[in-house]
């Protein structure tokens, strides 16, 4: 699974993209209204939208990449948390986990995210 989120103005769009172990792609792009996307709230929504997509898709090892490499470092357990609201979504993130039996988080360089960041970019769009 790959997430990304990408910024403009005020606005927030961010994608996931499921990858099947044949080379099947599920992409889903979403549009995020937060209060000033801040703290890496939008990339814990995007995070958090895809695992559960993850799961009610039956899915039971998932390897994640994504281009925040505070929130794939805080989740990963190398860095703490210095907001509450952020200490909430990691637990949130943590609530999903079991329900996978292989469950990996690795940063992606946003350079090397072309396709995801075009999705994301499609959620401004979106109404």
């Amino acid at each position: 699974m790959y997430f990304y989120v990408s910024l403009m103005l005020n606005d927030v769009g961010a994608s996931i993209v499921l990858i099947s172990h044949k080379g099947e792609r599920m992409k889903y792009i979403l549009q995020l209204h937060l209060e000033g996307a801040m703290n890496n709230i939008d990339k814990y929504e995007a995070l958090l939208n895809g695992l559960q997509t993850a799961i009610c898709l039956g899915i039971h090892c998932l390897y994640v990449h994504g281009n925040s490499k505070i929130v794939v470092n805080q989740m990963m357990k190398d860095l703490l948390y210095k907001d509450r609201k952020i200490e909430a979504y990691s637990e949130e993130v943590r609530k999903l986990e079991h329900k996978f039996d292989i469950i990996e988080l690795h940063h992606v360089l946003r350079c090397d995210n072309d396709m995801e960041d075009t999705l994301a970019k499609l959620g401004f769009d979106q109404d």
